[in-house]
């Protein structure tokens, strides 16, 4: 299925922006940080900035892409694993290859 902005925007909301039981009073307070594992400028990349536009536009904070391309996924997992608090504040989109690599 080609994801257009039409079919990406309900999902971006339902998925991100939704209310939920488990979310906390005034999340997010700052920007969120979405680590992408593509260059810019791919369609992948793109339909992740459309998310982000439309996630920020809902929750009222912005989504700031950041694109973090190479070794096929596993720079931005990396980034995902290690730099990241478990806050809410970092995101990211990889593919389900990278958890197949070896370690």
């Amino acid at each position: 299925m080609h994801l257009t902005r039409r079919r990406l925007g309900p999902i971006a909301a339902a998925l991100l922006a939704a209310p939920s039981p488990g979310r906390a009073t005034g999340f997010p307070d700052r920007p969120i940080r979405l680590i992408v594992p593509w260059a810019a400028g791919g369609s992948t990349d793109g339909q992740m900035r459309v998310l982000a536009e439309i996630a920020g536009r809902e929750l009222g904070q912005p989504v700031l892409v950041e694109n973090r391309p190479g070794a096929r996924g596993t720079f931005a997992a990396q980034v995902l694993h290690g730099q990241a608090k478990p806050d809410g504040y970092t995101i990211g989109q990889i593919h389900s290859g990278v958890l197949s690599h070896p370690s």
